[in-house]
């Protein structure tokens, strides 16, 4: 059984590193991205990740704001913070994260 995974990112080239890291890893299915947290949300509504990866500060909702709004669904996703901001690591872990990853993204630290 695969890992259905959402990516949120504002930036398309971080996108497409993580992306092309993630699809290195077996039984890991990128299910869709999201280029702001609005759409991240509309998007996990629809698409039920298991694994959602957030960015910080992006247009319309930073990624705070969409993991406040992921942990109300009746079966959240579990959420990995990939960041050039280390300094909101504890915020971040109080969302119940998984993980808290500072970019530059290393494909070792992604699996």
């Amino acid at each position: 059984m695969s890992v259905r995974v959402l990516i949120v990112d504002d930036d398309e080239r971080e996108r497409i590193v993580l992306r092309y890291i993630l699809e290195q890893v077996e039984d890991v299915k990128i299910i869709a991205e999201a280029s702001n947290g609005m759409e991240g949300v509309l998007l996990a509504k629809e698409k039920k990740p298991d694994l959602v990866f957030l960015d910080i500060f992006m247009p319309e909702l930073s990624g705070l704001e969409t993991a406040r709004n992921l942990k109300g669904f009746t079966e959240p996703p579990l959420m990995v913070f990939v960041t050039m901001h280390s300094e909101y690591a504890a915020e971040a872990f109080k969302l119940d994260a998984l993980d808290y990853i500072v970019k530059p993204l290393e494909p070792g630290r992604i699996r």
